[in-house]
């Protein structure tokens, strides 16, 4: 029990001094079988956080005459879209490490991979948070979401992809960049299936 609660601590952590480029992060991840599993604790954790990103966006759309209809399925679309975050990385990425010759070191990269995702959504949260105490507007929260965390997710996952797999930077880039594509065109289409109803 111990460990479930001081896990996701020490993960972060790890992500933390990965992306700082402290060559002890490896120590921070469990990478074994059962540590890759628990890795999936971190969307249990997240879920929350994403939760209350997705209400301050709609709030923030209303804010500044952009309300979303009664009838827009917004709940169904976001656990779609959280779901798929989720769902993608383990079908796309061993296919990915395999091609760059590293498939033996793919669970390593998974469990570096979900304990990311919630430190990126726990960055991300700080940007909603201050607009919901008031200390940011909606469109600097929106402007900030699409101009500096997108472009930063996509370092992040480029910089996981070289110290998770050992590969050059060259190369983790190409990585970072398939995996980025193929999540969006997902979230796309989930988008597409569930579009906003016009007025």
């Amino acid at each position: 029990m111990i460990s479930l609660l001081t896990e996701p601590f020490r993960s972060l952590r790890g992500v933390w001094r990965l992306l700082m480029g402290k060559p002890d992060f490896p120590s921070f991840f469990d990478v074994t079988p059962a540590g890759v599993v628990r890795s999936y604790s971190a969307a249990i954790v997240g879920l929350p956080v994403y939760a209350l990103i997705i209400a301050a966006q709609v709030h923030a759309a209303a804010a500044i005459g952009q309300p979303l209809p009664a009838e827009d399925p917004t709940l169904l679309r976001s656990g779609l879209t959280y779901a798929y975050i989720w769902m993608s990385f383990p079908l796309v990425a061993p296919v990915l490490a395999r091609l760059a010759g590293r498939g033996q070191v793919f669970p390593a990269w998974l469990a570096v991979h979900n304990w990311s995702v919630l430190f990126l959504l726990l960055l991300q949260s700080t940007v909603w948070i201050l607009y919901l105490t008031g200390a940011a507007n909606p469109q600097t929260a929106q402007a900030a979401t699409l101009r500096v965390f997108v472009p930063l997710s996509l370092i992040v996952h480029w910089r996981i992809a070289c110290q998770a797999l050992g590969v050059a930077w060259g190369l983790g880039a190409m990585l970072a960049c398939a995996h980025v594509l193929v999540n969006i065109a997902g979230q796309l289409y989930i988008f597409r299936m569930f579009p906003i109803p016009q007025g």
